[in-house]
């Protein structure tokens, strides 16, 4: 996501989902795989599978996390498998380094 100076901003991840036509998503990391029925997202809240029929990329910017899918889109759930969490992982560095 870009802040208004311009800058990435990766400390906040959105799901719009609009009509069950059109989903956006901040905070994307990478795009595991995706095919017409599927996308895996690997997002910094862990990893986001959307399941739908007909689904295709509309836009697309890892530099900035953001991607948005439109087709039907029939569910969004997060795996069982998360990303790192970063707060953590800052706190323990932050004691490190101190």
């Amino acid at each position: 996501m870009v802040r208004g100076d311009g800058e990435t901003n990766f400390d906040r991840h959105q799901l719009l989902l609009v009509d069950r036509k059109y989903v956006e998503v901040t905070g994307v990391t990478q795009i595991a795989s995706f095919d017409r029925n599927s996308f895996v997202l690997m997002t910094i809240a862990g990893n986001l599978v959307i399941r739908g029929e007909d689904l295709s990329i509309k836009a697309l910017s890892l530099e900035n996390g953001f991607v948005s899918i439109e087709g039907s889109i029939q569910s969004s759930n997060y795996s069982l498998t998360e990303a790192k969490d970063t707060t953590t992982s800052r706190h323990v560095l932050r004691k490190l380094f101190r």
